[in-house]
């Protein structure tokens, strides 16, 4: 059956920039496959294979796929056109892998694609920061400037407090701010015309790792998100730092009276025993 394949299989990379919330995954047959009793498949083929989207004898719709139930469509008459693309609303950016099957009316593979969807600017960032310090900055800067219309929602989905800060209507909504995070964060207050929408946190501890999202939407929306990992570190131990400045005596003593010790084993020793 897979043999027919060989000859009509591709692979293509189709970029999309971070943020964006649509993207179309370009499909387009020659006329020779065009034929009525073909049917066509969008599947997504990540981890898992599920069906997007089915044209058959004509007739053509999106599945009850959970996630992108409503949210793909293709052309109204792919049959004449031979352009079989689908459109995707409401993308998951984590999703990056999808096929898009040809068969005739006995089953057989006439044309297979697989399309690799490649995030531009997507930024899995990660900020770290030590315990104590007064604040941490989770960035994100869109171009400015922005709406007014805009809902700006930062989040902390790891926790049980997730509504971390909220500015709407040109202001920052406190009745929509989990206490946790009262008189800790701040934004920018001209954020509408510098289009920067970094979050401040305030004393920044342990509590506070994990991951942040901001969304930007415009009414009900998305248009444009991002992720921010935050790693909150424990300070070095107090008696390890404190012991630094007498290990590096002892390996200088150590080598003036000319012993042949292993290179860091004081060191690592001392780590050990922490």
């Amino acid at each position: 059956m897979f043999c027919s394949v060989l000859s009509v299989y591709q692979v293509i990379k189709v970029s999309v920039e971070e943020g964006k919330r649509s993207v179309v995954l370009p499909f387009k047959v020659t006329r020779r496959l065009l034929s009525e009793d073909i049917t066509v498949e969008w599947r997504l083929s990540d981890l898992e294979d599920r069906l997007l989207y089915i044209y058959h004898r004509g007739r053509q719709g999106p599945t009850q796929d959970q996630v992108y139930g409503g949210h793909t469509e293709m052309t109204e008459d792919p049959l004449t056109t031979g352009d079989f693309s689908l459109a995707i609303s409401d993308l998951r950016l984590t999703d990056s892998v999808y096929t898009c099957t040809v068969y005739d009316e006995h089953g057989e593979i006439l044309h297979q694609k697989v399309v690799v969807l490649i995030v531009r600017g997507l930024q899995m960032e990660m900020v770290e920061v030590t315990k104590g310090e007064p604040s941490v900055s989770l960035p994100f800067k869109i171009s400015g400037p922005v709406d007014e219309d805009i809902r700006v929602e930062w989040t902390h989905p790891d926790s049980k407090q997730t509504e971390v800060m909220t500015f709407e209507n040109g202001e920052i909504q406190l009745s929509k701010q989990n206490k946790v995070y009262r008189r800790r964060t701040e934004m920018d207050k001209d954020l509408l015309r510098s289009g920067d929408l970094s979050l401040t946190l305030k004393n920044p501890g342990v509590d506070d790792n994990g991951l942040y999202k901001c969304t930007v939407y415009s009414g009900e929306e998305v248009q444009q998100w991002k992720t921010v990992t935050l790693s909150v570190r424990e300070p070095l131990d107090s008696s390890f730092t404190d012991r630094l400045p007498s290990l590096k005596r002892r390996r200088t003593s150590s080598s003036t009276s000319q012993e042949n010790i292993p290179l860091g084993s004081g060191l690592d020793s001392s780590i050990n025993q922490v």
